[in-house]
């Protein structure tokens, strides 16, 4: 039992320090006779149940007390249940998200896993004040289009979207991220958006480079083969002058080589 109407109470501040030191401890709260707002304000601070002084009997208290204890039973489980589904989340290398958006679509953070902070250097209390702190961390070249589609996701003008987009960390350096976003709609005319993020900015490093490995070989190296292979078809057609048969076997060995080099080159390019 917490009594708040004593006078060395601090009222619901002393509701929040005995839940912050007794965890998992259930406890009742007893109020004056005008403190019922008090009492439920001390339950969505953490205690079980609230009593009013004059108006406690034996069974008021006894079934005050039992329902306290189950209800705190339940709250523990699912206090553990989410403990253990953090450490999963935090397992794998992805973080995910979900969020509510009420019939008249507003849109409102429901659950960020704790990988986030790794990923992002933000913890999950950050992105859950809004999404309006997400968009913050949006590189400016991005951010327009992360506005449109958090309008789309609020409207529930799609069911699905796959998106990729870099972020800026803490420390101002850039991070590539890939979100694959589901809208589930609701029976009752709301909807819940349901995300999995992963970190692909390695994976764009890899892209860099695939590109500048196209450039080179389409450049620097079919550029000047091509016109090796113009010179060698010139000299093979008499076009500078008469050649001798030993000359022109050895342009034929040339171009082949040439036109197995390009098929090379060419195949490469295709793949890429």
């Amino acid at each position: 039992m917490l009594d708040l109407s004593l006078p060395e109470s601090n009222r619901i501040e002393t509701v929040k320090k005995f839940r912050k030191a007794h965890t998992f401890i259930p406890f009742v709260v007893l109020t004056g006779l005008d403190d019922e707002d008090m009492g439920l304000k001390a339950i969505e601070n953490g205690a079980q149940d609230f009593l009013i002084k004059n108006k406690i009997h034996d069974d008021i208290l006894a079934r005050s007390i039992y329902y306290a204890l189950q209800r705190f039973a339940l709250e523990k489980q699912a206090f553990e249940a989410q403990q253990e589904l953090d450490r999963i989340l935090s397992s794998i290398p992805n973080y995910v998200w979900s969020a509510k958006i009420d019939k008249e679509g507003n849109f409102k953070h429901a659950y960020y896993s704790p990988i986030v902070e790794k990923i992002t250097g933000r913890p999950p209390s950050f992105y859950m004040e809004g999404a309006h702190n997400l968009l913050s961390t949006i590189h400016p070249a991005d951010r327009s289009r992360m506005e449109s589609l958090v309008n789309k996701i609020q409207s529930l003008d799609t069911n699905a979207e796959e998106v990729s987009y870099r972020i800026i960390l803490p420390d101002n350096n850039i991070r590539w991220l890939h979100d694959s976003v589901t809208i589930t709609r609701l029976s009752d005319g709301s909807a819940r958006a349901d995300g999995i993020v992963s970190d692909i900015t390695e994976r764009k490093k890899l892209e860099s480079l695939k590109d500048e490995f196209v450039s080179v070989i389409s450049h620097e190296i079919r550029t000047p083969l091509t016109v090796l292979q113009g010179a060698v078809s010139n000299l093979s057609d008499n076009i500078l002058g008469e050649i001798n048969e030993r000359q022109r076997k050895v342009l034929k060995i040339a171009d082949n080589n040439i036109h197995r080099l390009s098929n090379i080159i060419n195949n490469l390019l295709d793949i890429s």
